[in-house]
């Protein structure tokens, strides 16, 4: 004999319950009784539905910025996986996305955006400040009123950057237009393939002033050595602030004199030592003459010398060209 006294059972508590929540076991016995169940039934679904929903609004709102971060992850992980990226490079980007959101997504250039001036300069400020006071060039300090507001623009014109272990955030020779502020991390410098420093919180490079006023070739290579956090002032946005406050322009101009003077110098010097190499060296270039003007002719031949510059690669002349230059 079959036995379906557990499927009575089911049955019998699914109607329970449904009692419980509702009025339906009960059986009014007139239009006014009808009409109270009709109504009580109603409110108990309201009601119940205003508890889930406020729920399910706490659970989505609880560390929404997280599960916005993972969405993230998740489509880049995605998108690395279509464009067959090899796992190295994967995990370099995975490693980037988390130094930079640090397990919480938001866009922050949106959420600056719908504040005015004076909330942004102030949320800038306040990020900067202390790495900008250690710059001496970009200090001001007048007491006219507007030395906040100076500093409010440069925190404003940095630009956060971010880089892994290996990153290089530019290389020795290539020509320097911005400056770099360095808020965590630690970066080498490298000079002929050699680290000759190590930079760490707090420190600031880049060529310091003359690369946010001249474009001057970069003495130093500088190389992630791990996770960094970086902001960078370039030479168009410090241009664009020093052209508001005199002071500033005058000092700025001052050190552009005075460092575009001691680099001539230095410059100069250079070709005279390589001149001297290149003439010993080159016997159409040297004078039989003694008459004394050898330092003059030496002289002659570094004010001719210009400085250039190649990358690995770079071709510095065919077969077939015509000689212009040694």
């Amino acid at each position: 004999m079959l036995q379906v006294t557990p499927c009575c059972n089911n049955v019998t508590n699914l109607q329970a319950s449904t009692a419980n929540m509702f009025p339906t076991g009960y059986q009014p016995e007139n239009p006014r009784e009808q009409v109270i169940v009709v109504t009580f039934a109603i409110m108990g679904a309201v009601l119940y539905a205003c508890i889930v929903g406020s729920i399910s609004s706490i659970a989505m709102g609880y560390d929404a910025s997280g599960r916005m971060f993972k969405q993230k992850v998740d489509e880049l992980k995605e998108y690395m996986s279509w464009r067959q990226l090899d796992a190295t490079t994967q995990r370099k980007v995975l490693k980037y996305f988390h130094l930079k959101y640090r397990e919480k997504y938001f866009d922050e250039l949106a959420l600056l955006n719908e504040m005015n001036e004076s909330l942004k300069n102030e949320i800038a400020a306040h990020n900067c400040k202390e790495l900008i006071s250690k710059v001496p060039f970009l200090r001001r300090e007048q007491q006219d009123g507007r030395d906040d507001l100076f500093i409010g623009r440069i925190s404003s014109a940095l630009e956060p950057c971010y880089y892994i272990a290996g990153d290089v955030l530019f290389v020795q020779g290539e020509v320097g237009r911005d400056m770099y502020f360095c808020l965590s991390g630690t970066l080498h410098v490298i000079i002929g393939g050699k680290r000759v420093a190590v930079l760490g919180d707090g420190s600031f490079f880049g060529v310091i002033e003359i690369a946010l006023i001249a474009n001057i070739p970069r003495t130093a290579t500088v190389q992630a050595a791990g996770s960094c956090m970086l902001y960078r002032l370039t030479q168009k946005a410090f241009n664009a602030i020093a052209s508001t406050f005199e002071d500033v322009k005058r000092k700025v101009d001052e050190i552009y004199t005075e460092r575009m003077n001691k680099f001539r110098m230095d410059e100069d010097a250079r070709k005279v030592v390589i001149a001297r190499e290149m003439i010993s060296q080159v016997p159409v270039l040297q004078r039989k003459e003694r008459d004394g003007r050898d330092d003059i002719w030496l002289k002659k031949i570094a004010e001719l010398m210009v400085p250039v510059f190649f990358a690995g690669g770079d071709v510095i002349f065919k077969e077939g060209d015509n000689a212009d230059g040694m």
